[in-house]
């Protein structure tokens, strides 16, 4: 069995159903159309709900610039903490890190580059001087053989070559280098390739250090100026959206009251 207020609250939503519509023109506006016995009474009623609708239109409409308003400043103070926390990185990294990684990674590559086309150049003449060992401890030492050892080794008539044995820098004037001589310069060359590739192998690591260093000061700046960024893009929406939440105009706009 139905209770009497659940009765009295059926019949109060039949009746408002029947006689209560709100219906959208084709201009976008709302019409709210009452019927009752006494006239007086249905326009009270209907410029009432108008005046709910205008209430709770208005009030949506603020709630919706207050949440987003507080949205914004709470994302304001995060991109605040990440560009203090970036500053922090790279105040932290100044000190304990030289300022000049980069530069120094620069120089120190061009000084490997340098070296090792040294080592390249020293291996090719300690090369050529075992060919020259050879030649000797045969005893084949004819201007046939220098010809042939010209064609296969240009690099007898290099300067540098010469002079490390030397030997006369002017092509025609070549004279074959005792063997003596040979395995001293052999020897000295070998101690130069040792310190050579102790040479490359020192600048190769503090090339892996510089460019560690680098690659990490060149993160904290971009994520520095990332926070900033991102820090200045939403300052200004905050400013725009505080300026919007100020001035509240009358969105809801009330065309004829009911009489």
């Amino acid at each position: 069995e139905a209770k009497p207020s659940a009765l009295i609250e059926k019949n109060i939503l039949t009746n408002f159903k029947k006689n209560v519509t709100f219906q959208e023109t084709k201009g976008g506006a709302i019409k709210v159309s009452v019927t009752h016995v006494d006239p007086k009474k249905a326009s009270d009623y209907a410029n009432n709900f108008m005046e709910e609708i205008r209430l709770f239109v208005k009030n949506e409409i603020t709630t919706q610039q207050d949440l987003r308003l507080s949205y914004l400043s709470e994302t304001l103070a995060d991109a605040l903490q990440e560009v203090e926390q970036a500053q922090e990185k790279l105040k932290i990294y100044a000190l304990e890190n030289s300022a000049l990684a980069q530069e120094n990674f620069i120089s120190g590559s061009l000084k490997l580059d340098e070296i090792r086309m040294e080592k390249r150049k020293v291996e090719e003449i300690s090369s050529l001087l075992f060919v020259l060992r050879s030649l000797a401890k045969s005893g084949n030492l004819d201007s046939a053989s220098y010809e042939n050892l010209r064609l296969n080794h240009p690099l007898v008539d290099d300067v540098d070559f010469r002079r490390i044995l030397g030997m006369s820098e002017t092509i025609s004037a070549w004279t074959w280098p005792n063997i003596e001589t040979i395995e001293a310069v052999i020897t000295t060359l070998k101690d130069r390739i040792k310190r050579l590739d102790v040479d490359i192998q020192n600048i190769e690591e503090n090339a892996k250090i510089y460019a560690s260093s680098a690659e990490n000061l060149a993160k904290f700046t971009r994520d520095a100026k990332i926070a900033e960024a991102t820090y200045t893009v939403l300052i200004e929406q905050v400013k725009s959206q505080t300026l919007a939440a100020g001035f509240k105009p009358e969105t809801f706009k009330v065309f004829e009251y009911a009489t």
